[in-house]
């Protein structure tokens, strides 16, 4: 008497053999970087001053204001759209968060923060804003660099 199941019904313990060792052949191939990437984010979103302290100082300079009006506060999905790296002892971070202005809607830009903690308080010695597009606008406006 021939089985009348269906292909994949006869050969499902073999498919998920082969499915799961797929599996963990990509975890196993992802960068270990990956799981630094996941903590560095989530500490940053936990310390929102760094970037809402670091905009404050963009905000009070000429050109910014020229090019972007008032900028916008930095949203709560701009940390996991950006970019962070926490130094081994977390005492340093280099975030990459997307900017906003009131004037133009249009621009494309990043502010890139590179800062230090000292005391509990952080200080910044690199902040910039770079603007991608469009591309006749494209600019990196320094904003503080010590």
């Amino acid at each position: 008497m021939k089985e009348s199941r269906k292909w994949w019904q006869r050969k499902r313990i073999w498919l998920l053999i082969v499915s799961c060792v797929l599996f963990v052949l990509f975890i196993w191939s992802l960068p270990s970087r990956v799981n630094d990437l996941i903590v560095d984010t989530a500490r940053a979103y936990t310390n929102p001053e760094i970037c809402e302290g670091a905009l404050e100082i963009a905000k009070k300079n000429n050109r910014v204001k020229e090019v972007f009006g008032v900028l916008q506060p930095v949203g709560k999905m701009a940390l996991f759209e950006g970019y962070v790296v926490y130094s081994k002892k977390a005492d340093s971070v280099a975030i990459t968060v997307n900017v906003n202005g009131n004037r133009r809607e249009e621009l494309r830009s990043k502010m890139d923060v590179f800062a230090t903690k000292s005391n509990s308080t952080w200080e910044y010695y690199k902040i910039q804003i770079r603007i991608k597009k469009p591309i006749e606008d494209k600019e990196t406006i320094p904003i503080l660099n010590n």
